[in-house]
């Protein structure tokens, strides 16, 4: 399932909803396929809100800023959405215009920040990621229809699909603390 293309992505999202395509390009949309225009129209805007929402691992970088001549300091163009800010998470960050907002003063002129970038290249998401990113474009294309009922079935598999994809983490997040408490043990063995 790695290395999905974005054709076989918009086609599963398509099937999702029941619409019957053949090939959905959204490189190079053809004028007589409406739902290839819309997929490459849903597509980028769809996979930034679900990088920046859903936050997963392989999308997080890590980076120094300075301060500009302005007293600022600029995000990266690739940014998504800023979580941490010199290790400090929450509502004490705000970003505006290109910049992050609130008080540094006690941090001097650099800062670390950890941040949601755009990851475009299929073959760098994760098996999650590829399984729940079809379901959250469905939606997006569903309301094309003016199909109340295929609109709920489409959300209520979204839905099923993010408690999944939660589930799936929180899985492995338990299974790395547990082999970390492993790995961390001194063993001692007998000296014969």
């Amino acid at each position: 399932m790695y290395n999905q293309t974005y054709v076989e992505l918009c086609m599963t999202a398509l099937a999702y909803i029941g619409v019957d395509a053949d090939v959905c390009d959204i490189e190079d949309p053809s004028p007589d396929n409406p739902w290839e225009k819309r997929c490459k129209r849903h597509f980028m805007p769809t996979l930034k809100k679900v990088l920046a929402t859903h936050m997963p691992m392989f999308a997080i970088k890590e980076t120094t800023i300075t301060k500009t001549a302005d007293g600022e300091f600029r995000i990266p163009a690739d940014c998504l959405r800023v979580f941490s800010v010199n290790e400090i998470c929450g509502d004490d960050i705000h970003e505006e215009g290109g910049l992050i907002k609130c008080d540094f003063g006690l941090f001097g002129d650099t800062i670390k920040i950890k941040y949601i970038h755009l990851v475009e290249e299929t073959g760098y998401w994760t098996p999650e990621f590829l399984y729940l990113f079809p379901y959250e474009l469905a939606c997006e294309l569903v309301v094309y229809l003016n199909d109340v009922g295929k609109l709920n079935t489409a959300i209520s598999l979204r839905d099923a699909a993010r408690r999944e994809v939660g589930g799936l983490n929180a899985q492995r997040i338990r299974l790395k603390r547990r082999f970390k408490g492993i790995y961390k043990k001194k063993w001692h063995f007998p000296v014969r």
